[in-house]
């Protein structure tokens, strides 16, 4: 959650080095599904399409930025909990 209380998320298809990156996958097309827990009531979302080489100017500056090795990192230790779950 941003320091303004919204949630921003970046869907790409290459790394933009922000902190909520959620991967494309190669897909051009998807279904966004949000799910709110524990909310009051259900905020409108809002969806907006922003060129890569713009993308740092349209978000707040407070957003966090995450190094190539601090996102291979958090990868790595995702998978290892994965793993580790699976096998309990």
């Amino acid at each position: 959650i941003d320091a303004d209380g919204l949630f921003r998320a970046v869907i790409s298809h290459r790394d933009p080095g922000i902190a909520n990156w959620l991967d494309a996958g190669g897909h051009e097309r998807g279904l966004l599904a949000i799910r709110y827990y524990k909310a009051d009531g259900a905020p409108i979302s809002t969806v907006r399409r922003v060129k890569l080489a713009q993308l740092r100017a349209a978000l707040p500056a407070s957003t966090p930025a995450i190094t190539p090795e601090a996102r291979q990192k958090s990868l790595r230790e995702r998978a290892w909990s994965v793993r580790r779950r699976n096998s309990e």
